[in-house]
């Protein structure tokens, strides 16, 4: 038997959640996050279930925020994950 992903047809970021970004000209659909982290017309930053998606541009505008998606619009100049910092304690 194959992976699950491929018993159902379903690709495995999806699976596993990963945050899904759909760019169709001057819109931005965000699929699978958490949170907003920070919001200006040059800059979002919404807070995936792994990374964090950066939205750069002018005139940035979130047009639909839901639990399902985030829908945003204006001139999207660059788009990119950061990964999110890992926190290392040291105990005695």
């Amino acid at each position: 038997m194959g992976k699950i992903s491929e018993q159902l047809g379903i690709p495995d970021d999806v699976l596993e959640g990963a945050t899904i970004v759909n760019h169709y000209g001057n819109c931005l659909i965000v699929e699978n996050f958490r949170s907003l982290i920070e919001f200006t017309p040059e800059r979002i930053k919404i807070m995936g279930k792994k990374q964090r998606l950066l939205v750069h541009g002018n005139g940035l505008m979130i047009k639909r925020f839901t639990k399902d998606d985030c829908k945003i619009m204006g001139q999207i100049e660059q788009v990119e994950f950061e990964e999110e910092p890992i926190t290392v304690v040291f105990c005695p």
